[in-house]
């Protein structure tokens, strides 16, 4: 495990699925000083609501928590009894779960009917291989993109991500979004254009103000078009936003000559360095079609408007590197299989070996640093004991505030 997996409070943790393991979790975080995000795709406890009928295995006795009773007890400013009986789904989730839910420590965190569609690193945006820095990846924050009844799509971060999603959902996709933050739901005739179409408009002179993506071959071939038919007949404006992981990794001459000619021209527009464009909206004062909310390298925003959005190079998630991150086997990940020079070096420099056997919770991570998967879906059962949801809880935050004996629960 070649990157240290501590972090601090108050560290940013987001927890998808507010099913037991979920809301129990956010509650362990909260009693150690995390801020927590609980994300829910449906209901709260969505999963005992659809099982409701069903007796469970165990008494409620059995499966309500220390942590669970003492924040009820605190809530109510009574003592939590429940009795020594087989109980339903919906008894359970009815008098424990959504109490819980509700409770001080929990309530502000959940965020339900909220789905989780998409997660990216801010600033890294490369695909993990024998000569990835982990270390690096693990230090830069997640960015979720997520999907709510209330909001629309918008997006946040996190330090750390804990799935306890189940087994219901295949989970969110999990891989480099190049800088973008959401799905564009606009249809090509809306905002978003193909460079085809484009083109063809810049034949005829407009005052439009066009927008582009990238600067790989198609946006630098977009720009240099622009230019070309501009220098003989205004053809509006051109914004070009170039990611900063891009240019930073470029010694391309040819983008450095075409960024000059651009920015030259200052009526024509100009070029702009960003880590990523948070969100795409539609025009409410009428003077444009469309502002992007853009991310600069500082971490702050500028709003620009905009006619015509072209995304030429964008590269998709791969959706079998996000199956096979969250469903690893259940040992998780194998110290003993790293190889290469870098992470044997790496792994020396954190002097993790030894700390990583003692501490149970590094079964729980997954290649992806900072990404822990807990509860039913990383046994592959949606029939677990309570007692090993907790243990998975325990391990997992021992594991991140560096103590191997760390446990609330106790």
């Amino acid at each position: 495990m070649p990157w240290d997996p501590e972090v601090e409070s108050p560290a940013t943790i987001a927890i998808i699925g507010a099913g037991a393991t979920g809301i129990e979790a956010a509650l362990y975080a909260r009693f150690l000083g995390y801020q927590v995000l609980l994300f829910e795709a449906g209901k709260v406890a969505q999963r005992y609501r659809e099982v409701a009928s069903l007796v469970m295995d165990e008494s409620m006795e059995r499966a309500v928590s220390p942590l669970g009773l003492r924040a009820l007890e605190a809530q109510s400013g009574k003592p939590a009894e429940f009795e020594h009986r087989p109980v339903t789904y919906r008894e359970f989730s009815q008098q424990y779960l959504l109490p819980l839910a509700r409770t001080d420590l929990v309530h502000d965190c959940v965020q339900f009917q909220c789905e989780v569609i998409d997660i990216s690193r801010v600033r890294i945006n490369e695909r993990m291989s024998e000569d990835t820095d982990f270390q690096a990846r693990c230090n830069d924050e997640f960015r979720l993109v997520l999907r709510s009844k209330a909001r629309g799509i918008w997006s946040t971060r996190a330090d750390v991500i804990l799935d306890c999603s189940g087994l219901a959902t295949a989970g969110p996709r999990l891989g480099p979004c190049f800088g973008w933050t959401q799905l564009i739901e606009y249809s090509p005739d809306d905002l978003v254009c193909s460079l085809e179409d484009w083109l063809t408009g810049l034949d005829t002179a407009s005052s439009a103000t066009t927008m582009i993506w990238g600067c790989g071959g198609l946006s630098r071939e977009a720009v240099e078009r622009f230019l070309e038919k501009s220098n003989a007949e205004p053809r509006g404006k051109l914004i070009w936003l170039i990611p900063e992981w891009s240019e930073a990794e470029s010694d391309d001459e040819a983008l450095a000559r075409i960024k000059k000619q651009l920015n030259d021209s200052a009526s024509l527009g100009y070029s702009l360095q960003v880590l990523g464009v948070e969100n795409l909206t539609g025009s409410v004062d009428g003077n444009f079609k469309g502002y992007a909310n853009v991310l600069l390298p500082d971490d702050t925003f500028l709003k620009v408007g905009f006619d015509r959005f072209l995304d030429l190079d964008r590269v998709r998630a791969n959706f079998d590197f996000a199956r096979a991150l969250m469903f690893q086997p259940e040992q998780g990940w194998n110290i003993q299989s790293s190889t290469g020079p870098q992470r044997n070096e790496r792994e020396a420099e954190l002097g993790t070996h030894r700390y990583l056997h003692d501490c149970a919770g590094w079964r729980l991570a997954t290649v992806e640093p900072g990404y822990y998967i807990l509860g039913s879906k990383r046994k592959h059962s949606n029939k677990i004991a309570f007692a090993d949801r907790r243990a998975d809880i325990r391990d997992v935050f021992a594991l991140l505030g560096g103590r191997a004996d760390l446990d609330l629960y106790a």
